[in-house]
């Protein structure tokens, strides 16, 4: 990430975020809108994976060792986010570490109203 990036980045953080109180459904069309803005290394190579049944995906940047192994789970309060849209962190993070990196994409809570719905007779 070019310091031009990080800047904007750091902008884009600084005017709030997304808030993670709204409804389930704009929390995390908000916060995937905000990190899609984030470019990915070209260098890394991003492949799907599972861990335990679990989605997600690896990502290798160059040089790094295939004996280590970096787990990262996504941010969003459990509420949002998602491994694809981390992919420029976790990429850079197992670069910076020198190891293989495995963001996991879990599982959601579904909305408030959807449970409601679940739970009533």
């Amino acid at each position: 990430m070019s310091a031009e990036e990080l800047k904007a980045l750091i902008g884009m953080m600084g005017e709030g975020g997304p808030d993670l109180a709204a409804p389930p459904a704009q929390a995390r069309a908000d916060f995937e809108s905000l990190l899609s803005n984030v470019p990915v290394a070209p260098d890394l190579k991003i492949e799907t994976a599972t861990a335990g049944g679990v989605p997600g995906l690896s990502i290798d940047a160059p040089g790094v060792r295939q004996d280590r192994v970096l787990l990262y789970l996504h941010g969003g309060g459990y509420v949002a986010g998602s491994a694809h849209r981390y992919r420029p962190l976790v990429g850079e993070l197992g670069r910076a570490v020198k190891a293989r990196a495995l963001a996991i994409d879990y599982r959601l809570p579904p909305s408030i109203r959807s449970l409601r719905r679940s739970t009533m007779p």
